[in-house]
């Protein structure tokens, strides 16, 4: 959508700073790049350790890492001993994620605590769980696998969410029972999809579990959730977001998974970015509308600034399918991304620039963005200004 009047955004020269990486040795492409201070961000690298840098600097200020913890304690105090006599969880018989007994999947940071989720692989043999041992059987026949086990051993996820003060020191640990309801009532919790901390409460995206294809759109049944409230002391469950209140129109299964959630807290509000709508979560209130993104354009990030949304948008371009292992899949590419700046009073855009060609999956708050550069040598957190 072009902007409503001839107001521009204007960058600052970016400031470029080589990632100090003798604490922490970068062996991939950084993920889940958030600011969260004036001049810090985090990161997690390789899926192993949680990092703090100045980005004026480029230096390692903080780390979270545990590589050295014991989780099967950890488990013998949680899982084992919640579902002792029903179910058994075999940890540590070399069961890796990337290479690792544990991955961080993500980390929401609050003003004085961060919030790691950290996943663990298990094998875990449902013994006495009949309900569990059903749910098995009964997804094996959608594959053509029909038998009547006494009890069925599979890998499956343990989950924690760990959580730190500012320094990144564990204060308390959280096992993530709720997961089994969840999967119960056939939902999946998508927590690489971001999730958001408040009151004791975990808020995080979820999906109806199916067989939908990549290029499929997804299934928008009105009676479906978007999001669940999960309580991390009792472990409640409570959905929230009906499908009645978002827009999947533009989704096939592939944009859903390719786009993330994004949480704003402000004036005692919890706003709900889903990639495409911005949605107040107590009223189910449109704050902004796809309607005012064309079809394939995404929102990558959000923020709020006084009284406007600053958001930083995709558009891709579909591409013909290809086929890999006798299955059709789309190959999208991204024909360019754009910082918006919108105002939902008078609901429509103010402003919208191209981003610089460099500028990939930037970092966003009210005053500037962070992205990350890559040459032979070094990897660099790049910061630029940007001002109506």
């Amino acid at each position: 959508m072009s902007c409503s009047h001839k107001a521009d955004i204007i960058f600052g020269d970016p400031i470029k700073a080589a990632i100090d990486e003798s604490k922490t040795v970068l062996l991939r492409y950084p993920q889940n790049l958030s600011m969260v201070s004036d001049s810090t961000v985090m990161m997690i690298n390789s899926g192993q350790r949680l990092s703090e840098y100045n980005f004026y600097s480029g230096i390692n200020t903080r780390n979270f890492s545990l590589g050295n913890f014991n989780f099967d304690s950890l488990i013998t105090v949680t899982y084992r001993k919640k579902y002792e006599g029903v179910k058994t969880f075999d940890y540590g018989n070399g069961y890796e994620l990337n290479g690792s007994n544990y991955q961080l999947v993500n980390y929401f940071h609050a003003k004085n605590a961060n919030y790691v989720m950290v996943s663990l692989l298990a094998a875990v043999d449902n013994l006495q769980d009949s309900s569990a041992l059903v749910k098995l059987r009964e997804d094996e026949k959608k594959f053509g696998i029909d038998r009547q086990d006494a009890h069925i051993t599979i890998m499956d996820y343990v989950n924690f969410i760990f959580e730190t003060d500012a320094d990144l020191k564990i204060r308390t640990i959280y096992p993530l029972y709720a997961e089994a309801r969840i999967r119960k009532d056939n939902y999946f919790a998508y927590f690489h999809k971001n999730f958001f901390v408040q009151n004791n409460a975990v808020y995080v995206p979820v999906a109806k579990t199916g067989n939908v294809k990549l290029a499929e759109k997804i299934d928008a049944d009105k009676g479906n959730y978007s999001m669940v409230r999960i309580g991390l002391q009792e472990n409640s469950v409570n959905y929230l977001l009906p499908y009645a209140a978002v827009d999947f129109t533009d989704y096939r299964l592939q944009d859903y998974f390719g786009t993330d959630y994004h949480f704003l807290s402000a004036d005692n509000r919890l706003l709900v970015c889903t990639g495409k709508e911005i949605i107040e979560n107590g009223t189910s209130e449109k704050i902004f509308s796809n309607k005012e993104l064309a079809p394939t354009e995404w929102i990558y990030d959000c923020c709020k600034k006084e009284d406007l949304l600053i958001m930083m948008t995709y558009t891709m371009e579909h591409k013909k399918s290809i086929v890999m292992n006798g299955a059709s899949l789309p190959v999208d590419s991204i024909l360019k991304e754009e910082m918006k700046i919108f105002d939902p009073a008078a609901q429509k855009f103010l402003c919208s620039k191209q981003l610089p060609a460099d500028v990939t999956g930037p970092a966003l708050s009210g005053k500037r963005l962070v992205y990350i550069t890559k040459d032979d040598t070094h990897y660099y957190l790049n910061s630029m200004t940007y001002e109506n």
